[in-house]
């Protein structure tokens, strides 16, 4: 019979020769703010989505490296889970090369939603001032999603290519393996992206397992202190013959300490919806943000926002 000392030396040795062949980082994000908006009373949420995500990186031959992603979203004013998906953001794995670019298997936002951000002078966040939901209008990725909002933007059981860039230029997919019950397709999608120093610029395309389509088209243009930004989506729903069109026009304008922000957004299907923005943010360092908005959105009634809040990053 093995001593207690012997078997665990046994079973600890292959968790060690890992860890000693692989870079295991944990990064996250905080936001939260005070909110006021009408017709509610004050509260506490997030200004930006919240994750804890664990990355594990090991050096292969030549430049290829495979990895690991897990990240989990929590509401940190309560301390709990967003919903029952433990890894909501991502769970993939990955072989990722300098030359040729990097694939992932699993689940991971969409190739539209994982670069569309840029677009947006509150990244993307669909929060307080964000105008994030008028670049993607009612359109879903996965409109069968287990866990519903979860897998809004994610595809799940997927693979994943993310191009190495080459003038500027790169290249994203993603595309189900498996057709989900009841569903009469697999979610599939691409972005072309450019970047340089003083513009960017992105086309997408996706269709959903429920035959829903949209088209993505935005650009940037970087000025000594003004960024200017822009985006048009047509969507195409199958539950109605109609096509649904929305934009978003907006800048960051580099102010004092900080920045502003200013922001339109129209949709204009089902029914019509605009939003319009302002807001201003402070970096503390390059971790921490202060930011403020001011916000009024029209659907079936007007609302009226304010919100303060902090950031960090760590």
């Amino acid at each position: 019979m093995l001593r207690p000392t012997i078997l665990f030396a046994m079973l600890a040795a292959p968790s060690t020769l890992i860890h000693a062949q692989s870079a295991v980082a944990l990064d996250g994000h905080l936001n939260l703010g005070f909110i006021k908006e009408s017709g509610r009373s004050a509260e506490l949420g997030r200004g930006y989505n919240n994750w804890l995500r664990l990355k594990t990186r090991e050096q292969l031959e030549d430049d290829l490296t495979a990895g690991v992603t897990l990240e989990m979203r929590y509401r940190p004013d309560t301390g709990t889970a967003e919903n029952a998906a433990l890894f909501q953001g991502e769970s993939t794995v990955s072989l990722d090369s300098a030359r040729y670019g990097a694939i992932r298997l699993g689940r991971a936002m969409s190739p539209l939603w994982q670069q569309k951000w840029r677009f947006e002078p509150w990244f993307d966040s669909e929060f307080m001032g964000s105008l994030g939901n008028y670049q993607s209008g009612s359109y879903t990725s996965d409109p069968t999603a287990v866990f519903s909002h979860a897998d809004w933007a994610r595809i799940p059981g997927a693979v994943f290519y993310d191009s190495a860039e080459s003038g500027g230029f790169s290249v994203h997919l993603g595309a189900a393996v498996k057709r989900p019950a009841g569903a009469s397709g697999r979610t599939h999608g691409a972005s072309l992206n450019y970047a340089s120093k003083t513009q960017q610029a992105m086309l997408s395309f996706e269709e959903n397992n429920r035959g829903d389509t949209i088209a993505f088209l935005a650009g940037s243009w970087m000025l000594p202190a003004l960024t200017l930004m822009a985006s048009i989506t047509r969507t195409r729903l199958t539950t109605t013959p109609a096509t649904e069109q929305s934009f978003v026009i907006a800048a960051r304008i580099d102010w004092g300490p900080g920045a502003l922000r200013f922001g339109l957004g129209h949709t204009g299907y089902p029914g019509t919806a605009r939003k319009h923005s302002a807001g201003y943010i402070v970096a503390l360092s390059s971790r921490t943000n202060l930011y403020a908005d001011l916000y009024r959105e029209t659907t079936q009634t007007t609302l009226h926002g304010t919100a303060a809040g902090i950031a960090h990053m760590f």
